[in-house]
């Protein structure tokens, strides 16, 4: 019994050294101080694309490429700062803004 116990256990660290492989390497995509300092809310669609609000200055939202290329996405209205950004199950993007309440 004292045997297949040990067996099984070898087996089980071998099968855990494969777990430890690298399976993402992470690396910069975008150049530095492209977002402000109230950078937030990152999120991604279903084509891969990361959304983070506040770039190049507060109240924008940026387009992260999956390659790297960043771009412009939106302008928020004028008084308007997005922390957060969420997808629905449709895709519509949805924003929390800190600074403009709306009833």
């Amino acid at each position: 019994m004292k045997m297949k116990t040990l067996a099984f256990l070898a087996v089980g660290f071998i099968s855990c050294e494969l777990c430890a492989q690298e399976f993402y390497v992470t690396r910069d995509l975008t150049a530095e101080n492209l977002f402000t300092t109230n950078c937030e809310g990152p999120s991604v669609d279903k084509h891969g694309n990361l959304f983070v609000v506040n770039f190049q200055k507060d109240g924008t939202i940026g387009k992260v490429l999956p390659d790297g290329n960043v771009q412009l996405f939106v302008t928020l209205p004028e008084g308007s700062t997005g922390n957060a950004i969420q997808f629905d199950k449709k895709g519509n993007m949805l924003i929390a803004d800190f600074l403009r309440t709306i009833f």
